[in-house]
């Protein structure tokens, strides 16, 4: 069985299964906790990509807070969201 990491993408979620960004966020980001248990946290990943508040990306992934096209394009990164993937993720934005 291959280990999750932030290197590859989940195929565990699948992006076209999801009409809004918050829910996709939300499995993808509690698929890579359960997977990666106590290597993983949003501040980590705050502090690797360059997202000033941990609090904003916890807003984010409960619906509390839209998403800005800054923020988008580093959660693509965060999720290795390419091409179809990624466009569609940012349609969703």
């Amino acid at each position: 069985m291959q280990t999750q990491t932030l290197e590859t993408p989940n195929p565990a979620v699948n992006i076209f299964d999801y009409r809004a960004v918050s829910p996709f966020l939300r499995a993808a980001f509690e698929s890579l906790q359960a997977e990666q248990k106590h290597r993983f946290s949003l501040r980590a990943l705050c502090r690797r990509y360059g997202i000033r508040s941990v609090a904003t990306l916890s807003m984010v992934i409960n619906g509390k807070r839209k998403v800005t096209p800054e923020v988008a394009e580093k959660l693509s990164q965060i999720l290795k969201l390419r091409g179809v993937q990624r466009r569609y993720f940012m349609a969703l934005v």
